[in-house]
């Protein structure tokens, strides 16, 4: 069940755009959102089922017993300070952070934030830019098998992320020169490959490196810095693209974000060598 739940992203990706075009098509603009925003609210109905119920386990981050005096902000802060308390003892702990905020709020949001605008700038029309959305999408879903090879193979998760890392700077390297439909495509591509990579690898790291008992309070302190900073960053990279009088600056932002990923996953890769390394002489010490 585990996989099958990483599929629905690129799976709901690949047939929003050609739906979205036959429904606006169809219904026009307003009748084409309303039916999307009916589509939407059907997440109400999966949402009941992470409601706690009466009879329900205790569970780790209950979020509705953090002091529930308090209103519903205030019971987010408690909640991320206790977190992150508990892991600021881990000496992994900054440089995931780091990893993940860096990757999530501005190298994967400078990129679909702004790339449709871009895109509209140097003249795709809504038809092409819809294949080429729909063909980033096809390759994330059907990358998928090709990384979980890699891994079958024996490749470490901290490997991968290192390839991955490098997929991330030719995608948006890609996109920082260009200009036409079909370099946006191969911009895509990469960009789908890359974020197919991303999402489990980094959870299996985490759980390494972090401990399974800590994965759940990294994700609530790592969410919870992600939220605010994905929803500020394309206001304000449209700010900065109206200074400048280019958004495609943004791409080169993204760059540098690339750039910070994969010092920081070499950084743990050499760290984690240095340990295993260690491990093994301590193995050979004790048997000899």
């Amino acid at each position: 069940m585990g996989p099958l739940c990483y599929l629905g992203a690129p799976f709901g990706a690949f047939i929003v755009g050609p739906l979205t075009n036959w429904l606006i098509k169809m219904f026009a603009w307003p009748g084409a959102m309303l039916i999307c925003i009916g589509l939407g609210f059907h997440k109400l109905i999966s949402a009941q089922f992470f409601i706690d119920q009466p009879d329900a386990p205790t569970r780790q981050n209950n979020f509705s017993k953090i002091a529930p005096e308090k209103n519903v902000f205030a019971r987010i802060w408690i909640l991320f300070k206790l977190n992150l308390a508990a892991l600021q003892k881990n000496d992994y702990f900054p440089r995931m952070l780091l990893l993940t905020v860096t990757t999530n709020s501005f190298v994967v949001t400078l990129i679909f934030s702004q790339v449709v605008n871009i895109m509209n700038e140097y003249g795709l029309d809504r038809e092409s830019i819809a294949q080429i959305m729909m063909v980033e999408a096809a390759c994330d879903l059907f990358s998928r098998p090709f990384w979980g090879a890699l891994a079958k193979s024996g490749m470490k998760p901290v490997d991968l992320l290192v390839l991955d890392a490098f997929l991330w700077i030719a995608c948006a390297l890609t996109f920082t020169f260009s200009t036409t439909y079909w370099s946006f495509l191969a911009g895509h591509v990469l960009l789908g490959i890359a974020v197919s990579g991303f999402g489990g690898f980094k959870q299996v790291l985490i759980i390494r490196l972090l401990g399974q008992e800590n994965q759940p309070k990294f994700l609530v302190v790592d969410q919870l810095l992600c939220c605010p900073i994905t929803l500020l960053t394309p206001q304000l990279s449209i700010y900065l693209g109206s200074l400048i009088g280019d958004l495609s600056f943004l791409f080169k932002l993204s760059c540098i974000g690339s750039f910070v990923y994969l010092g920081t996953i070499l950084s743990l890769r050499k760290d984690i060598i240095a340990k295993e390394k260690k491990k093994e002489e301590v193995q050979e010490l004790t048997s000899s």
